[in-house]
């Protein structure tokens, strides 16, 4: 996300560019969005929502410029580009330079090879691609990578690079042909979008073409304005204005309330860019206006830039120096301190590199240039160091110096081995595969209790899990990394759909089994009917595994800061913030589903009390929540001590105190 944040009260580039009050406002509604989105997942589900509002708001912006320019054939490719990094760059830079000197004291190992990798591709304009080809699901965590935000500034410098040359064609054609081009456009990303989600998602989140119909939703409604005098028409229809611009505003609010992000960008994308088309046709009139102009809005709107390049980096510094997620008073102190810092990065930062029209720049190109190339070569050097794993950087951490070879080792010897475990059968899918047959993974026993087991990753090592608590117990399952088989629909991953056609499919066979077991890494964001519409065709037991109660921070980290002599057993501290939540709702929708519910949180802790170790040297989880093969044979014990038999499943385990 970036934004082209106007602050001149006069006119800019021509008559049509007059400074809009009510743009500011609207910058303030999509940053804080994105903020509360990021603090308070749960409370705004939609908030990410925040982004889309500025792709729209930066297309309308830079089209009304350039398409001014083209038409007046005053455009020259130097004085626009020069422009945009005037913009952008002096607050990107010094963000990634305070991100570097934090990473420096508080990131290691893979995080800091990760973080040298998003350095390096931000400040040259691709981390799209960096984290769109490095979104592995056992790799870090997208809540430990400081700089994960940087991809949509990606996007949209992608998105500039091409668009004047579109805009040079465009204003040669007849008017009428420039909008159905336009709007050609937004419905071929549109329409990319919603391929990609169900085929690719990861390609439709981090990469340009899935986004172009937002921004050049932007570029419509600038040209609109300008050729057919849309902004005028409205002018003195205020109650109509109003009306337009509350229905907008209304809808943008339930979508921050209703978009859990599933299948988007795509179609879903196309009614927030219309709703924020729509607001830009003309500036707010009536009573909506001051919501939008107050000086408050206005101000963070100013801010919106520095507030979004600062937010998401000061909350994942703040967790990787904690080591837990921050309270609810945290949270709230945090986003004033983004607020407050973002007003410095725009006073003392962003302000005194803007380039005005027909003003002498406060600091030159000569100046800026030498800034600039500095800069770049400080944070290029770093990144490279830290991308290649140099070990020189790590003696500056200040976290306990503890010997950590021989539980890294034996981490990775789990790991690979939690690989080949679950692979054994073939009836787990991994995330780099499309067409593995499942036909023979609904093998019956005639002298065996027989459970099959249906799950993501998390269910994979209940899998392990189980076969090491009942031997005697012929045990099947078909599992695929982080997707919920029992959806109904076509899931966005194509990797997962040989594995949800297969268990839709074979409902006959897993009917014959004496018991079903769902495991999944259960998130907010699971609707109820993900599970009910695939329930009405299983008449076999079932059982639902509950959060096992995933960590915030990968485990070796909280041992490596503790060290081995400190105390290995850890709280709710370290609890993601979801668990709870979860534990509470998968039990009620286990009841209203006559399901058994077995909560796997209490079942593996005694007294609140994760153990970090099961053995001298071997870990619980490989990283954050995933079982390594000793840590499913130590659940495994104590699930058969709760448990002494497959049957005893039936009788559930609620885990209310």
């Amino acid at each position: 996300m970036r934004v082209e944040i106007s602050v001149s009260r006069t006119a800019i580039l021509g008559p049509l560019m007059t400074y809009r009050k009510d743009i500011d406002g609207l910058r303030a509604i999509a940053v804080l969005s994105v903020i509360v989105f990021h603090f308070f997942p749960a409370q705004l589900p939609g908030g990410f929502l925040g982004v889309d509002i500025f792709f729209v708001i930066s297309g309308f912006l830079i089209t009304g410029i350039l398409y001014d320019q083209r038409k007046a054939g005053t455009f020259t490719y130097r004085g626009f580009y020069e422009r945009r990094i005037r913009r952008l760059f002096p607050a990107l830079i010094a963000m990634l330079v305070l991100c570097m000197i934090a990473a420096l004291f508080l990131l290691k190992g893979e995080e800091m090879r990760d973080f040298g990798g998003s350095l390096v591709t931000a400040l040259f304009g691709v981390s799209n691609f960096f984290f769109y080809f490095e979104a592995d699901y056992f790799g870090v965590s997208a809540a430990s990578r400081p700089l994960l935000h940087t991809w949509t500034l990606s996007v949209e410098e992608q998105f500039y690079l091409l668009w004047p040359l579109l805009l040079y064609v465009l204003v040669k054609l007849p008017v009428a042909a420039r909008v159905l081009l336009v709007v050609f456009l937004i419905a071929l990303s549109t329409a990319i979008g919603e391929y990609q989600v169900r085929t690719n998602a990861d390609a439709a989140f981090y990469l340009l073409p899935a986004r172009v119909a937002e921004l050049a939703m932007g570029g419509l409604v600038a040209i609109l304005v300008r050729e057919y005098a849309v902004a005028d028409r409205l002018k003195d229809k205020t109650v109509l204005l109003t009306f337009l611009h509350g229905i907008c505003l209304a809808f943008l609010v339930y979508a921050f309330f209703s978009y859990s992000g599933d299948y988007f960008p795509g179609w879903l994308a196309l009614p927030p860019a219309i709703a924020t088309g729509l607001l830009l046709l003309a500036p707010a009139k009536g009573p909506l206006s001051y919501l939008l102009t107050n000086p408050v809005s206005r101000w963070v709107g100013l801010i919106s830039y520095s507030a979004y390049l600062i937010h998401w980096p000061l909350l994942v510094f703040y967790k990787a120096y904690s080591l837990r997620s921050p309270s609810v008073i945290e949270d709230i102190v945090l986003i004033i301190l983004t607020l407050g810092l973002a007003s410095l990065f725009y006073i003392f930062i962003e302000q005194p590199f803007r380039y005005r029209q027909g003003e002498v720049k406060k600091i030159s190109n000569k100046m800026g240039g030498i800034g600039a190339l500095a800069s770049v070569a400080l944070l290029s050097t770093f990144a490279a160091s830290a991308w290649t794993g140099q070990s020189w950087m790590t003696s500056l951490n200040v976290r306990k110096n503890v010997t950590m070879e021989l539980i890294m080792a034996k981490r990775q010897q789990a790991f690979d081995e939690r690989l080949k475990l679950i692979d054994v059968g073939n009836c787990h899918q991994f995330h780099h595969e499309t067409d593995r047959d499942f036909s023979h993974c609904f093998k019956l026993s005639q002298t065996q209790f027989n459970i099959f087991v249906i799950g993501s990753s998390f269910g994979a090592g209940d899998w392990l899990m189980l076969k090491a608590a009942y031997p005697e117990a012929n045990i099947q399952r078909i599992t695929v990394q982080g997707c919920l088989l029992t959806k109904k629909q076509p899931l966005a991953k194509d990797y997962c759909r040989a594995p949800q056609k297969a268990i839709w499919e074979n409902q006959g066979k897993i009917n014959e089994f004496d018991l079903v077991v769902i495991a999944h890494n259960w998130l907010t964001g699971l609707k109820p009917n993900a599970l009910t519409e695939y329930l009405k065709g299983i008449e076999a037991p079932v059982v639902l595994l509950g959060p096992r109660g995933k960590l915030n921070v990968d485990s070796y980290k909280l041992i490596e800061t503790r060290g081995l002599d400190g105390d290995l057993n850890v709280d709710d501290t370290f609890l993601h913030e979801e668990v709870q939540i979860m534990r509470q709702r998968m039990r009620a929708l286990s009841l209203d589903l006559g399901l058994t519910y077995i909560d796997m949180y209490s079942l593996i802790r005694d007294d609140g009390m994760l153990p970090l170790l099961v053995s001298e040297d071997e870990l619980i989880f490989h990283d954050y929540g995933h079982y390594t093969p000793k840590g499913a044979k130590y659940i495994g014990r104590r699930f058969r001590d709760v448990f002494p038999t497959p049957q005893d499943m039936f009788s559930g385990l609620s885990g209310e105190p």
